[in-house]
């Protein structure tokens, strides 16, 4: 959209998303529904002085940053606009409000299954995690083999927080791969990701699923491959995410590690209890990550309500309704 003279582009903006309420009566189409460009161009705004528009532009920008910041000031002549901004201040607040809750009690569940999950695993009793599980690192695939089609490359980017994210996507060709079956992966491998293994979201642990086959293991990502029927690797899995491991490869440098070896993994202390309390760890972290991952949705729906939320309001106090 690019404005005509005489007219605020910040200041269009708003009254757009105000008036998003009466252009949704307007769209047509079966599936994917749409806006007709006619309209869209034809919907009625106001339209006052362009020094006007600057002044509600600049008060708006300011409610909708949170408020923050020195206050813009409005024309006397705007009593009854004032006093209708200061009802939407009061609502914005509110949002805000309920924005910093909803970060607040995400940090804070994410906290308490760290806790949780410490507190479930044993203390290592001298062995190490190589006694039992050993790892195959990636091969160096060349970068001018990649093509558009063939089979997947599970990369380092790919390596996510519990599954493989394909957004960013390196193939091999098909006509190649029956050099390198060797380094084909299978449904249920571990995987850990040997360069920035912990970022600010968490570890860099995926399980390969059904879905991403077939694919190959590519450089700087690790495979877990067990040493015998002593360690369930569902056991395992939730190791790798918990603070016994995040410590163990990045001791006080606050997910500042650049790099690890698959051979600093197999070197870091390790506990194995009996299978019976293994399968009731894992059971309980389960139950404990279904319960999150069902909060974490709840906050998801909160944040798109909020985040129309505003424009709402606005609309509202376009039409004189506040």
């Amino acid at each position: 959209v690019t404005e005509r003279n005489g007219f605020d582009r910040r200041y269009i903006r708003h009254a757009v998303e105000a008036s998003f309420d009466e252009m949704q009566e307007q769209v047509v189409g079966i599936g994917m529904m749409h806006l007709r460009r006619a309209d869209f161009l034809g919907q009625r705004i106001p339209t006052p002085s362009i020094e006007i528009q600057r002044i509600v532009a600049d008060y708006l920008d300011f409610i909708e940053a949170g408020a923050v910041g020195e206050r813009p000031t409005l024309p006397k002549s705007f009593e009854k606009q004032r006093r209708t901004v200061a009802r939407i201040e009061e609502l914005a607040a509110k949002i805000q409000d309920a924005r910093n809750l909803r970060y607040e009690t995400y940090n804070e569940v994410n906290a308490f299954q760290l806790q949780v999950a410490r507190n479930l695993f044993p203390k290592p009793n001298g062995g190490m995690v190589g006694d039992w599980v050993k790892f195959q690192t990636g091969y160096a695939f060349k970068s001018e083999w990649f093509s558009n089609s063939g089979i997947r490359l599970a990369r380092n980017t790919n390596i996510g927080h519990g599954i493989l994210d394909w957004s960013e996507t390196a193939r091999l060709p098909q006509s190649q791969c029956a050099e390198f079956t060797r380094f084909e992966l299978q449904e249920g491998d571990i995987l850990i990701a040997l360069d920035r293994p912990i970022i600010s979201t968490g570890v860099k642990v995926a399980r390969v699923r059904k879905e991403d086959l077939p694919c190959l293991l590519l450089q700087r990502v690790a495979r877990a491959q067990f040493q015998g029927n002593a360690v369930l690797p569902d056991y395992f899995f939730s190791w790798l995410r918990s603070t016994h491991f995040i410590g163990a490869i990045d001791p006080g440098r606050s997910n500042g590690v650049p790099h690890i070896s698959h051979k600093d993994i197999e070197k870091i202390p390790f506990a194995v209890l009996p299978i019976p309390e293994q399968r009731r760890i894992v059971a309980e972290l389960d139950a404990l990550q279904a319960a999150v991952e069902s909060l974490k949705r709840l906050q998801a729906e909160t944040a798109s309500e909020l985040d129309a939320l505003l424009p709402s309001v606005l609309s509202k106090a376009f039409a004189g309704e506040l």
